[in-house]
């Protein structure tokens, strides 16, 4: 189990995911599986969703979001979201490589524990995101603090260093996200994408909050879309099974 507070956190990340993915439920032993935890503690998670009045059951004992819910989302992103264990790395001589340059050093293959988050990550999926500036490369890395190989980090920039949050000169933050199977990562030709929930996690980190939710709801206009040529090209509606108290 997760330290207290992590749970509620991580299911309620899964449940955006399949929602954003356009699932309309999933088995609660999917989430059991997915997220690592007892089925208890799904439970009582789901209770307290469903007391907040966005989660949906179906009749086969599924469970989903009826829509984006955006309160218990502010919440979320105010908590810290995703990410339980940080490191820092600042480069001393102020002479930084561009984040873009130190991504492209990222081969997935070399380095399949790795996934790029944060503004590089989030421009991938939302290209239209207007950043500007960024200094920093944020990845997302499977393990722990304790146990990650800092190798990695002297082949993006050999001059970085350990450093804290509020060391100035930040270069690249490795994120350890909460507990889950699967690293979610997205591959592209040389390069492993961090999930987009990951990389927005990261965006409201910085302070960036405004980008973090034009993010958001290009992603939720996405998913609109996508199901809309589901029906299109089928003819049948998306919604196939009725579902309680909707």
């Amino acid at each position: 189990e997760t330290p207290k507070g992590i749970a509620p956190r991580t299911v309620f990340a899964h449940l955006v995911r399949t929602w954003l993915a356009g699932q309309e439920a999933v088995p609660v032993k999917s989430i059991q599986d997915a997220t690592l935890l007892s089925y208890p503690t799904v439970a009582k998670v789901l209770e307290d969703l469903q007391a907040k009045g966005f989660l949906l059951r179906t009749a086969d004992r599924r469970v989903g979001l009826s829509e984006f819910p955006w309160d218990e989302w502010r919440r979320w992103s105010a908590t810290g979201a995703s990410k339980a264990e940080t490191l820092y790395f600042v480069d001393p001589v102020r002479l930084p490589i561009s984040p873009e340059k130190m991504a492209s050093r990222l081969d997935r293959r070399v380095f399949e524990q790795i996934g790029i988050s944060g503004v590089t990550g989030a421009k991938h999926h939302f290209p239209e995101l207007d950043i500007r500036g960024n200094t920093r490369l944020d990845l997302v890395s499977t393990g722990s603090a304790k146990t990650f190989d800092t190798g990695v980090i002297r082949v993006l920039d050999s001059a970085l260093e350990p450093g804290k949050k509020e060391s100035p000169n930040v270069a690249v933050v490795v994120h350890f996200p909460e507990q889950r199977r699967d690293h979610l990562f997205q591959p592209d030709g040389d390069t492993n994408w961090a999930d987009p929930l990951d990389c927005l996690s990261d965006l409201y980190e910085m302070g960036l909050g405004a980008q973090a939710d034009e993010m958001v709801h290009f992603l939720i206009h996405k998913r609109a879309s996508e199901l809309k040529s589901i029906v299109d090209a089928t003819g049948m509606p998306w919604r196939s099974k009725r579902l309680r108290g909707h």
